[in-house]
């Protein structure tokens, strides 16, 4: 039985390849969405379900718009359907072991992000791919890939694929880049693993994110968002080690910890995880009639905020080239010198060492002594870099009158090589190999 030909093959039905279908239905492009799960909803890959809201950000800022039932990009003129409700993140809490603060706000009282429901975002968005035409194939794994001048094959557990070009929006783990060569001559950093409790019964002050640091005392991240559902929030624990117990370690900070005066009678809704291998970013995401979109393409999240804009950008320059007849190099000119604009030139990754990671708990807690009531910030990275880098440098040269070591161990790890600061994670990683060719 011959294959079906497609204009464009999608892997993966997550905000980039979902972004990448409505794109392509809306260019008349016939494509196949292949999909591994076999619902969208819920999710089950850990995730605070966040939107940075109406701030500029890897190229673009978006905007909710409630009574259209959409997420609009400003910039793009590109929408996504969401009908459903946000709630708005009044700030961002570093605690201390101790309870102290380093409370982050954004400027002129606005949110710091906005929390949606993502799965019901996906479902929505994937009902109008499959109206406006794109053919889905659910409940099939990517098992590989294979490239000639005209096209691209792609095989799943089930059946096989071609088209003149495939979309890999499957995650920052994507298959298709890795049975595509993609991963050769990236550098490994480490492997992140996470787990994810969506709970009941976290009564805090405020509708803050907030994150417990304890530093090299434990190093995992304690991070606690609010679900778009009133009373409902998210515990994301996270870190780098082969062999963590994050039920231990959420037991502890519900019974011993400075946040423990906000646990009561807690109920788990769901659970979920994820485990993220991270590499550098793809300095050139297209090649041999592949794109690599999202997170797959990125040291770690473009985020569910800017994933789709990504799937999108890929299929307009893929209708420009089927349109013109280009081939070689001009094929993917378009969308890999927006690549390297918005994200290879926009933040360089990983940088020097993270402080909060090496510093004892104690000295993380004498650093929150010094800090003010609020610190004006933002949760976009390069933005967020300039006005910490302003406020930390000014901060600094006052501790270092009252705490002069502090200063020198503080200065010490941002000193540090992306080599040095991440060592011990690349030995602890596991990088999944390439597949032979």
């Amino acid at each position: 039985m011959s294959m079906k030909t497609y204009d464009i093959i999608i892997a993966g039905a997550g905000p980039g390849g979902l972004g990448a279908a409505l794109k392509a239905a809306s260019l008349g492009l016939t494509a196949a969405l292949i999909e591994r799960r076999s619902r969208l909803a819920p999710l089950t890959r850990a995730c605070s379900e966040g939107l940075l809201h109406d701030e500029f950000y890897f190229g673009d800022s978006i905007t909710v718009n409630k009574a259209q039932g959409t997420i609009d990009f400003k910039h793009s003129g590109f929408s996504l359907a969401y009908t459903g409700q946000t709630r708005a993140v009044t700030s961002f809490i570093n605690v201390s072991r101790s309870g102290k603060q380093m409370k982050l706000v954004r400027e002129n009282g606005l949110p710091i992000h906005l929390v949606f429901d993502k799965g019901r975002y996906l479902e929505e968005n994937l009902s109008r791919a499959i109206e406006a035409g794109i053919s889905f194939f659910p409940d099939q794994n990517v098992t590989g890939t294979a490239s000639t001048p005209d096209g691209v094959t792609v095989h799943t557990n089930k059946e096989s694929f071609r088209a003149r070009f495939l979309v890999a929006a499957d995650g920052l783990n994507s298959a298709c880049a890795r049975f595509a060569g993609f991963n050769r001559d990236r550098k490994f950093y480490g492997t992140l693993n996470a787990a994810c409790w969506h709970i009941r019964g976290f009564e805090p002050e405020e509708t803050a994110h907030i994150h417990l640091l304890e530093g090299s005392d434990d190093p995992s991240a304690f991070c606690i968002c609010p679900g778009v559902q009133e009373g409902e929030w998210s515990v994301v624990i996270s870190g780098f080690e082969n062999t963590p117990d994050y039920a231990k370690r959420f037991e502890q900070v519900q019974d011993k910890s400075a946040l423990s005066k906000y646990f009561h009678n807690v109920q788990v809704i769901r659970r979920s995880a994820c485990i993220l291998n991270l590499c550098e970013p793809l300095k050139n995401p297209c090649r041999d009639n592949v794109f690599v979109i999202g997170d797959g393409a990125w040291f770690g999240q473009t985020s569910n905020t800017h994933a789709a804009l990504t799937g999108a950008k890929a299929v307009e320059c893929i209708h420009s080239a089927l349109n013109n007849g280009l081939s070689g190099d001009a094929a993917y000119l378009p969308y890999r010198t927006w690549w390297t604009e918005n994200f290879v030139n926009y933040l360089k990754v990983p940088g020097g060492g993270n402080m909060f990671e090496l510093l004892t708990a104690d000295e993380i807690d004498e650093f929150f002594s010094y800090m003010p009531g609020e610190i004006v910030a933002s949760m976009e990275p390069k933005k967020a870099g300039q006005l910490l880098g302003a406020f930390f440098q000014k901060l600094l040269s006052e501790i270092q009158q009252k705490n002069p070591g502090l200063v020198q161990r503080i200065a010490a790890i941002q000193k540090l090589t992306a080599d040095e600061a991440w060592k011990e994670k690349q030995k602890a990683g596991f990088p999944v190999p390439e597949s032979a060719e």
